[in-house]
C-alpha cells in the first residue's frame, strides 16, 4: 500500500539497504516515519510530500531483523531529495569521498557510524554536485583499473572495476565490459558471461550489445603496446598517461576510415 506523509513533519529512521555488503559502495532509499506510519522514500512531490510504500512497525522490524535494511543510530530530520549512501570500508579512497560530500554542499548531516565501520551518509540528491561526485568516482575507478591491467596486475583491475560498477548510477557499459575483462583474466569465466547474460536480461539485447562492444575495444586497447616518448621539454614532465578508453575508439575509427580512402580513392576525390 502506498503512504504519504509531508517532508517537514517526517523523520528518517532508516534505508532500505543491507547494514553490511561487499559492495564498497551502497545507495538506499531511506525509510522514514511520523507518528506511526512509516514510509520508503521512493518519491519527493513539489508539494511538499514525501510517498513510497507503507511499512506497519512489524513489517519494519522484519526487514530489519533479515538484514534487508538498517536502522540509522541517529534520527534525522528529511530533506526533499534525501537519500542514504554508504561508505564501506573497501572503498578505496573513502576519507577523500566524504571529504567531497561535505565541501560539494551536498551532505546533509555529519556521517553516521554503521556497522563493520560503515559510513552512512544522508546526501541531498536533487543537487546536480551528487551526481557529478559519482560520475567522477566511476571515471577515477576506471583510470585506475586501466593502468592496473596495464601492468597485468588483474586482482588489483577487478577490485577497481567492482568499485567503478558499484559508484555508477545505474549499469554503465564500459564499468561492466571491464568487470568481465577482469574476471576474464583472474580465471572468472563463468562470472564473466554472467555479467553479459544480466545486461541483456536487464536492459535487453541492444544494450548488451554495447557492452559486448565496449569489451572488444578494451581487449583491442590492453593489447596495444604501452609508448612512452621522452623529449627534452617531456623528459621530467613525468609518464604519459595511457590514452583514455574514448581516445581509443577514436584511432580504430580513424584507421577505419584511412583504410577506406586507400582502398576506394575515388571515394576521397569526391
Amino acid at each position: 500500500m502506498s503512504g504519504c506523509l509531508a517532508i517537514a513533519d517526517s523523520t528518517i529512521i532508516g534505508a532500505m539497504t543491507p547494514p553490511t555488503s561487499n559492495s564498497p559502495f551502497n545507495r538506499a532509499n531511506l525509510v522514514v516515519r511520523h507518528d506511526d506510519v512509516i514510509v520508503t522514500a521512493l518519491a519527493y512531490t513539489r508539494d511538499g510530500n514525501v510517498e513510497g510504500p507503507s511499512l506497519d512497525a512489524e513489517a519494519w522490524q522484519a526487514l530489519l531483523t533479515t538484514g534487508q535494511a538498517l536502522a540509522v543510530p541517529e534520527p534525522a530530520a528529511l530533506v526533499s531529495g534525501a537519500a542514504l549512501w554508504v561508505l564501506r570500508p573497501s572503498l578505496p579512497r573513502r576519507a577523500r569521498a566524504l571529504q567531497d560530500l561535505r565541501t560539494s554542499g551536498v551532505l546533509l548531516h555529519e556521517h553516521m557510524l554503521g556497522e563493520v565501520d560503515s559510513w552512512l551518509v544522508l546526501v541531498d540528491e536533487s543537487q546536480p554536485a551528487a551526481s557529478y561526485l559519482r560520475d567522477r568516482w566511476r571515471a577515477e575507478a576506471i583510470d585506475a583499473a586501466q593502468a592496473m591491467a596495464r601492468s597485468a596486475q588483474w586482482p588489483r583491475a577487478q577490485a577497481e572495476a567492482e568499485i567503478a560498477h558499484a559508484v555508477a548510477r545505474g549499469l554503465d557499459p564500459e564499468a561492466l565490459a571491464f568487470l568481465m575483462l577482469t574476471y576474464e583474466h583472474c580465471g572468472r569465466q563463468t562470472r564473466s558471461t554472467g555479467i553479459l547474460t544480466m545486461a541483456r536480461s536487464s536492459r535487453g539485447e541492444d544494450f548488451a550489445r554495447q557492452v559486448d562492444e565496449r569489451l572488444e575495444l578494451l581487449r583491442f586497447q590492453m593489447a596495444q603496446p604501452v609508448i612512452i616518448r621522452s623529449s627534452p621539454s617531456t623528459a621530467h614532465a613525468g609518464p604519459a598517461r595511457t590514452p583514455s578508453l574514448w581516445a581509443q575508439m577514436q584511432v580504430v575509427a580513424r584507421r577505419g576510415i584511412k583504410q577506406t580512402l586507400q582502398q576506394h580513392p575515388n571515394k576521397a576525390a569526391s
